[in-house]
């Protein structure tokens, strides 16, 4: 089971963050799916608030690569170290396109349902560099 749950957070990272393709949150996670970030400072809860987080960066980093650098899973949870690359073209968190090539690192915690979907995640990462 745990590589199953670690190919569907990579299928994730490829589909949702690196090409934009947001219907893999329909596919791939429950509708009351819950997500504690420590940079959005507060929780979103459902489909359409994690969208609206993706698309939000994605429109300020259009290029946006996220590379997966470990996974460790136990049990229904995934843990996932990565790093996020691109350019800064948009207004990101208050912040102005600057123009330059970004680079954030940081890990994301998921924990699946029974029927393997995306339930809760935690994530925590450095700022923008």
């Amino acid at each position: 089971m745990s590589e199953k749950l670690k190919a569907a957070v990579q299928e994730f990272y490829e589909r949702g963050w690196n090409r934009g393709e947001l219907s893999v949150l329909d596919e791939l996670f429950s509708p009351e799916y819950e997500d504690h970030d420590a940079a959005a400072q507060t929780g979103t809860t459902g489909l359409d608030a994690a969208r609206q987080f993706i698309e939000t960066f994605r429109a300020a980093v259009p290029d946006l690569h996220v590379e997966i650098e470990a996974q460790y899973a136990e049990g229904s949870t995934v843990a996932t170290r990565w790093k996020a690359r691109g350019t800064h073209a948009g207004t990101l968190m208050g912040v102005r396109a600057t123009h330059r090539h970004v680079e954030v690192s940081g890990i994301s915690i998921d924990r699946f349902d029974e029927k393997g979907r995306f339930a809760e995640g935690w994530g925590n990462w450095d700022g923008i560099a």
